[in-house]
């Protein structure tokens, strides 16, 4: 018997796609250099401007091949440059600085070489663009918000001005990402109206699951995932969220796609983990327990420190019958969790199952009392109280159930337990008080009826012992046991020919049982 269900804890895997992170002002032209006109001869260029082309030159050079040290050479000299005086209050000059700095992902060194930049030309809407997008890495979504509306405010039309569509694109996702989910919304279902791309889909899928409209959520990421096939992320999210809402076939297909082997690009270790133990979830689900198992263990191996999907294959294995196999799932998984109570609780019951008592007197006597949940703990101090009771440790089986019934008064098991342990003991009052509460819970239980006769009978109540007995029978008509107990009860009660008539129907039910030949071969020698 396990108590413990599947240990299904999985994160939604979702990553927003941010846009375009900087936009770049293109090749730039160098300074070129003042005509004589006098002698129609070109001039020199003044040492900072020869400073500033020297830079540009770097900087189209760096933008043509995304060569990463050549960008911070030319960071350094652009830098060099912004403090000299004539190009110190450059908007340009701070706006090619802050642009390479997000090309370098250090979006904390862009910002305040943007706010220049826009301080300096607040027309300058590439900057601004440049500027949200430094702040939304900042995670000062608000302040990137207002960047972005500012744009669509003022940006003129014609080339050089930021795609419409794009800061729209961005400040829908900086809405979302400050918390103002309904602006956020309505903005993506303009844009996924216009235009439903695959980014499109992605965040408005992103912002809908935030904002709790899982299906929404599921059916905008999966469209993303058709319209990018390829895009394994978008998949990964639709599938969990599938898996969340018990939509098994579609979880399925989500998540097979994003296990794709063309995927680009592939998913990362952490991802990998996340499909698998998602799709053993959805396999759990349709009871395709041998699948389930497999995911799970391509779970464990995509992340072997994690015991999780080591207890999940266990539980599986252990209701398919596969004890051997369970306890070793569980024992590698409270190796890789040593503090794990419910690991070692369900390892506990596995090896009560299986007949390995003092193991499991141990680990379930360790889990017990340091389960915080009385609905846990109750069902373990009741297994370990069976165990002792195998043991022949009858004083740590009646501690165990009577902290089981403390914890859970109406567990109809311990009831049952702590019954026959007080028959054994002579405490008949007690073993029947105990029947009668089981009995109220399964009034069409034999057993707990038959209980109650034998209890009667030890308190000399026969009539009562009959009833009970009687009761037992109608509820349990094959049993030669209950028959031979009507049997003594009758002969008690000095009704020699009903009780001779109980045992021979006993036998008639069970020739081999030895109780009722012997009682009946007590008439035929008198």
């Amino acid at each position: 018997m396990n108590n413990f269900r599947l240990v299904f804890s999985t994160g939604l895997f979702f990553t927003l796609i941010l846009g375009v992170s900087a936009q770049t002002p293109g090749t730039l032209t160098p300074v070129p250099p003042k005509q004589n006109a006098a002698k129609t001869v070109p001039g020199k260029l003044t040492p900072a401007q020869e400073k500033y082309n020297a830079a540009i030159s770097g900087f189209n050079a760096a933008t043509r091949s995304f060569d990463k040290a050549l960008t911070t050479k030319n960071i350094a000299e652009l830098q060099a440059l912004a403090q000299m005086p004539e190009y110190k209050n450059d908007a340009t000059v701070h706006n090619l600085i802050g642009y390479l700095y997000l090309t370098q992902n250090d979006s904390a060194s862009a910002v305040p070489e943007l706010q220049t930049a826009v301080q300096l030309k607040p027309d300058d809407m590439a900057a601004r663009n440049n500027l949200g997008s430094a702040l939304r890495q900042t995670l000062r979504y608000e302040e990137a918000a207002a960047q972005y509306q500012y744009i669509l405010d003022h940006a003129p039309a014609g080339s050089g001005s930021p795609d419409t569509s794009q800061v729209k694109f961005n400040l829908a996702t900086a809405l979302g990402q400050a918390g103002h989910l309904d602006q956020s919304l309505a903005l993506f279902a303009e844009l996924a109206a216009a235009n439903p791309d695959a980014a499109t889909m992605k965040n408005y899928g992103f912002f809908l699951q935030k904002a709790g409209k899982t299906p929404q959520a599921a059916d905008a990421l999966r469209k993303s995932g058709e319209l990018n096939p390829k895009d394994a992320g978008a998949w990964l999210s639709a599938g969990e969220l599938y898996v969340k809402m018990g939509n098994n076939d579609e979880a399925l297909s989500a998540l097979n796609h994003a296990l794709d082997a063309g995927a680009t690009p592939p998913l990362d270790p952490a991802s990998i983990y996340a499909a698998h133990f998602a799709l053993g979830e959805v396999y759990s689900a349709k009871a395709n327990t041998a699948q389930a198992i497999k995911e799970f263990k391509l779970a464990s191996a995509a992340q072997p420190q994690n015991a999780v999907p080591l207890y999940n294959a266990g539980v599986l294995q252990q209701q398919a019958g596969l004890n051997s196999d369970a306890e070793t799932s569980y024992r590698s998984a409270l190796a890789l969790d040593t503090g794990n109570l419910q690991i070692q609780a369900a390892l506990g019951l596995l090896l009560a199952d299986e007949g390995k008592l003092t193991e499991a007197a141990v680990q379930l006597s360790e889990t017990a009392p340091r389960l915080p949940q009385e609905a846990k703990a109750g069902p373990i101090y009741g297994r370990l109280g069976d165990v002792y009771a195998a043991l022949k440790q009858p004083t740590e089986a009646n501690a165990a159930w009577r902290q089981a019934l403390a914890l859970n008064p109406s567990d109809t098991d311990t009831q049952i337990s702590l019954a026959g342990f007080c028959l054994e003991q002579k405490q008949y009052v007690n073993a029947l008080s105990f029947y009668d509460s089981a009995a109220k819970a399964r009034p069409s239980d034999a057993a707990i009826q038959n209980g109650r006769g034998t209890a009667y009978q030890k308190l000399r109540q026969y009539p009562r012992a009959l009833a009970a007995f009687r009761q037992a029978l109608i509820l349990n008509p094959r049993s030669a046991r209950i028959q031979n107990n009507i049997g003594v009860v009758l002969e008690l009660l000095g009704k020699k020919a009903e009780a001779i008539a109980a045992y021979q129907k006993s036998l008639v039910l069970d020739p081999n049982l030895r109780e009722a030949r012997l009682n009946l071969n007590r008439f035929a020698r008198s």
